[in-house]
């Protein structure tokens, strides 16, 4: 059931025009489930962690919640870099 309200607050589209095909979310999402295709980022299935690192670091907000107070912020601790949030999806030989 909760599984069901995170499908819900990501957008089935959730990938917006304002892509602009940089593929930071390809490196940030722990799954390895976006890619880029055509020049623009691509979720291949549905399945989600929901840690909403693309949607965090994406910088030009191309990815979208259904449900967002404020579209215009988005959050990473001041102490972590985005090199750091990529360095740590490589880990385990990818």
């Amino acid at each position: 059931m909760i599984l069901d309200y995170f499908h819900f607050l990501l957008n089935t589209n959730m990938m917006s025009e304002r892509c602009s095909g940089c593929g930071i979310c390809t490196k940030v999402y722990p799954i390895g489930n976006i890619v880029l295709e055509k020049g623009k980022a691509k979720r291949l299935c549905q399945i989600c962690d929901f840690c909403l690192a693309c949607v965090h670091n994406c910088p030009f907000h191309a990815i979208e919640l259904r449900i967002d107070k404020n579209p215009d912020v988005r959050y990473r601790h001041q102490d972590i870099t985005l090199k750091d949030i990529v360095n740590a999806n490589q880990q385990g030989g990818k």
